[in-house]
């Protein structure tokens, strides 16, 4: 979590990021941080829940897990931070 982004700063910040989480416990119909990040290249995980399920391709452009499922989101994420796991990154 970070404080909201100056005017204009928004695209510097998310060049940083190699992943973006979002895991959600209610379905959404939109979300605008994952088309910001999809603009940007930036893979996402997120819930398998509402418009994630229609924008996300599970293992082509992000990863979807079940929200409750704490087990597989903490080995998705350990299996990227791996160096192997890095290459599934882009």
């Amino acid at each position: 979590l970070h404080p909201a982004f100056a005017p204009g700063e928004r695209a510097r910040h998310l060049a940083e990021f190699d992943l973006i989480l979002l895991p959600s416990l209610m379905a959404e119909s939109f979300s605008m941080v994952l088309s910001e990040a999809t603009a940007m290249g930036i893979p996402a995980v997120s819930s398998d829940l509402g418009a994630f399920v229609e924008r996300i391709r599970h293992g082509i452009d992000g990863w979807r897990l079940d929200p409750a499922d704490i087990k597989a989101w903490c080995h998705l994420l350990i299996q990227l931070s791996e160096p192997e796991g890095r290459a599934l990154l882009g």
